[in-house]
C-alpha cells in the first residue's frame, strides 16, 4: 500500500514537471514570436 502511494505521488509529481515544460516552451515560443513581429 504505502509502495503504490509512492509511486502515485512520483508520477504526479512528473505530470506536474511535464506540465510546467509545455507551459514554459508556449511562453518561450510566444515571446519569440512577439520579438520578431516587434523587431
Amino acid at each position: 500500500m504505502p509502495c503504490r502511494s509512492r509511486h502515485a505521488r512520483e508520477s504526479s509529481m512528473k505530470v506536474i514537471l511535464w506540465i510546467i515544460a509545455i507551459i514554459f516552451l508556449i511562453g518561450l515560443l510566444v515571446v519569440l514570436g512577439v520579438g520578431k513581429l516587434l523587431f
